[in-house]
């Protein structure tokens, strides 16, 4: 393509990033170039760093580049990089004129964005915000009806909406995800969309529906692309259906002969630490606090720590604090609820963790002594109850009144 456009316009050059290597070299070259086309090329071979640096260096000096560059300036980028571009240097991006695409068909690839999303989960709240609003400044600017790159960002958008309790723009972003996914032929990114989607439903109390998603919208379509690890990620998530609908046995069969054999033999040890956490939570509920705190102990935190997933690590830390309360080690239970967790949820800006882990708190506090902590039970309790009803999550809201009840009672 660019032979060709040179060959048509003759008064042209290139510059090889690659080549330039820095910012500064560019600009240098760049007040040399007096030419009616300067083609630029090579971002995508630098690293990361470099890359950053050209971001940066394009947005901030925008208007020394304009003056420098009396022609068309042509840059060249793969389709993950114009999105990066027109996020990271969103001024350097709006000065644009067209943006043109000589892609061309491919056989379909698969693609998961989990590692993206299990990075946004654990960032704090902060940075969750400001990566909310360059995609959303984003969204708002493009005029692109459909692409693929628009379909993850708000795929992505969606997932970081959920991590702070914006459960109805969450809903609203990935179902509007899914949609386009359909209309682009993403079948499989479309499945693993439709798992955010049931997630979501079962948070929020709707079982049958987020069920009725993964057994008839999800699993064929992973079993049709002959998909081992993804129809074992959805028959994961199938028994935590089953395990929230108190059917106990067979989410524990699932877990340990359909969905933990697969990941050994796949060396998942992430998912495999995730599905002993699961299985611990039945032996929890069937009273064997012995082996539900080894596996926690064990098999749970070593993992998430080497991982460096802080929030599955707090949410592991509650438990193990579940754990010690039924011992009836109250102290030291409170000491972890509120020292180990409550932190990192705040930190995170994960409001269903937060109020989960207030809820447990005021619970430890009403064991301990309800009449000397009643001022604090109280506070916990009214916080944890109005983000439980914004986020309408009804086994919540039930449960923390029960507990207001108990101590009007």
């Amino acid at each position: 393509m660019i032979a060709l456009l040179r060959e048509a316009q003759p008064d042209s050059a290139v510059l090889d990033l690659k080549q330039l290597d820095s910012m500064a070299a560019f600009e240098a070259a760049l007040s040399q170039q007096q030419v009616r086309q300067l083609h630029l090329l090579n971002l995508e071979s630098l690293s990361k760093a470099q890359q950053q640096d050209f971001f940066k260096g394009f947005n901030y000096h925008r208007e020394h580049i304009a003056r420098n560059c009396g022609g068309f300036l042509l840059f060249w980028l793969p389709e993950h990089l114009v999105a990066k571009l027109a996020v990271e240097a969103a001024d350097f991006w709006a000065w644009r004129e067209q943006v043109f695409d000589f892609s061309l068909p491919l056989e379909p690839v698969e693609r998961f964005l989990f590692d993206d999303l299990v990075k946004n989960r654990n960032a704090d709240a902060s940075i969750k915000q400001k990566r909310i609003k360059e995609i959303e400044d984003f969204l708002a600017y493009s005029t692109e009806e459909l692409s693929l790159t628009a379909a993850d960002l708000k795929r992505e958008l969606g997932d970081l909406y959920t991590s702070i309790g914006e459960y109805t723009k969450a809903k609203k972003m990935i179902e509007t995800a899914i949609h386009e996914y359909g209309q682009l032929d993403e079948a499989y990114t479309r499945g693993a969309v439709r798992s955010d989607l049931a997630n979501l439903l079962a948070d929020q109390g709707e079982l049958d529906q987020a069920l009725n998603i993964l057994q008839e919208q999800v699993l064929p379509v992973v079993k049709q692309l002959g998909d081992i690890y993804a129809k074992t990620v959805t028959m994961g998530k199938i028994a935590d259906i089953l395990y929230e609908r108190g059917e106990l046995d067979e989410a524990l069969r699932i877990r340990q002969q359909e969905v933990l054999p697969i990941f050994e033999q796949l060396g998942d040890v992430r998912s495999k630490a995730v599905t002993m956490g699961k299985i611990a939570d039945i032996l929890y509920e069937r009273d064997e606090l012995d082996e539900a705190l080894r596996i926690r102990q064990k098999e749970e935190l070593p993992v998430y720590e080497r991982l460096g997933e802080v929030r599955e690590k707090a949410v592991t830390m509650g438990k193990i604090a579940d754990i010690f309360k039924q011992r009836g080690e109250l102290d030291e239970a409170l000491r972890i609820q509120e020292q180990e967790v409550l932190s990192i949820f705040e930190r995170l800006g994960d409001v269903r963790g937060l109020l989960i882990c207030q809820t447990q708190i005021a619970r430890l506090l009403q064991d301990i002594d309800a009449k000397a902590n009643k001022d604090k039970i109280d506070e916990l309790l009214r916080l944890a109850l109005a983000d439980a009803k914004r986020l309408k999550l009804p086994k919540d809201i039930e449960r923390i009144e029960g507990i207001m009840k108990e101590l009007v009672a």
